[in-house]
């Protein structure tokens, strides 16, 4: 009856847990992209004397997978990787999951996973000396963030809280500026409860993962293929290309998700942060593909062509 009432707590929050040839797909194409820059930079494992690892924190990370592939697919070593999940139930796992493993106490744990609201900012004052950057930005951002359950009803809206969320330039551009693009520091308009509530986290957590990234970073988001097609959502859509270029979009096949509750269609999208100075221009290039079913054949293949795309352009 507990396992019963926790599958329906978690569908009730949109928390759908990714298949693991999903994640390993996003790693391949990520590792993809380090591998160029490494070669373009020398930033990573090339990095003479010490070699270089790319900081990666999943904000929705739940028992760990995108965190344990980062580590398994060699994209990333064990110290540099972080989550955090509002989830009190994947917290008891999160010392039994072999990711942790890699760990060598519960200090170091403490310092790497966060029990807490994957929209709130994290305690920027956390040093660590082998990651720039403290807790406020990350190489990259991956995850599969909750969608289509309960938005943000399920979320504290009153007060300093309800300021918070409101204050995020998607939820700005759909009821307060939405004839504005507003920079950071714009003054923001109060934002009613009520539209709060109806308002779709997974909305919320595409700002999330752009603001985590750091300036070039990278993210990869599994996101309800709505955003890319509702007539209601241009706005969500020029959010996105006015923040980061546009690498890839993945369609993943409708039983994606099946096995634990859900036949929503949806897609990876894969993003490079802005830079300051970055050409920000429409005309480019843009991976586009798509996923009969969830077989490693299938996925190799599509990380060859997007290899092979990639190099080209």
């Amino acid at each position: 009856m507990a396992e019963v009432a926790y599958k329906t707590r978690k569908q009730d929050l949109g928390i759908y847990y990714t298949p693991e040839p999903v994640v390993a797909f996003v790693f391949d194409i990520l590792n993809v992209l380090k591998k160029k820059q490494d070669e373009e930079s020398a930033r990573w494992e090339s990095h003479e004397p010490n070699p270089h690892y790319p900081s990666v924190i999943d904000p929705a990370v739940g028992e760990g997978i995108f965190l344990k592939m980062a580590i398994e697919s060699g994209f990333t070593k064990p110290r540099y990787v972080f989550g955090v999940d509002i989830d009190e139930h994947v917290v008891e796992q999160w010392e039994r999951i072999n990711l942790l493993k890699s760990f060598g106490s519960r200090a170091d744990l403490e310092n790497h996973f966060f029990n807490q609201d994957g929209l709130r900012p994290l305690n920027h004052d956390r040093i660590l000396p082998y990651k720039r950057g403290g807790l406020k930005e990350f190489d990259a951002v991956v995850g599969n963030p909750p969608y289509g359950g309960c938005g943000l009803a399920g979320l504290n809206l009153k007060g300093e809280p309800a300021a918070y969320y409101g204050s995020f330039e998607l939820v700005q551009r759909k009821y307060a500026n939405s004839n504005n693009n507003l920079a950071l520091g714009d003054f923001r308009k109060p934002v009613p409860a009520e539209k709060l509530t109806r308002y779709p986290i997974e909305l919320l957590f595409i700002e999330r993962f752009i603001q985590l990234a750091k300036p070039g970073g990278w993210i990869a988001i599994i996101i309800p293929d709505g955003i890319l097609a509702n007539s209601s959502l241009q706005y969500v859509r020029e959010f996105i290309v006015d923040r980061a270029k546009v690498l890839a979009i993945v369609s993943l096949p409708r039983e994606t998700f099946k096995q634990v509750g859900t036949n929503a269609k949806t897609s990876i999208l894969f993003l490079r942060k802005y830079r300051k100075g970055d050409d920000r221009g429409l005309d480019y290039r843009v991976f586009l593909a798509s996923i009969s079913k969830l077989d490693e054949q299938g996925f190799d293949l599509l990380t060859e062509s997007f290899e092979e795309f990639h190099y080209d352009g």
